[in-house]
């Protein structure tokens, strides 16, 4: 599955798109493999 995100121009901008990935709910960027913090604040109350 690929995330599109910015547009790669350099490696560095590669490897951020698949180290990161966005919530489809709120947009936020987070860490591939943890869950979106707005979520787990949302399922907190």
């Amino acid at each position: 599955m690929k995330i599109r995100a910015i547009k790669p121009n350099s490696d560095y901008e590669r490897k951020r798109e698949y180290t990161f990935v966005t919530c489809p709910k709120h947009g936020v960027s987070y860490p591939k493999g943890t869950v979106c913090p707005v979520c787990a604040a949302e399922k907190k109350n």
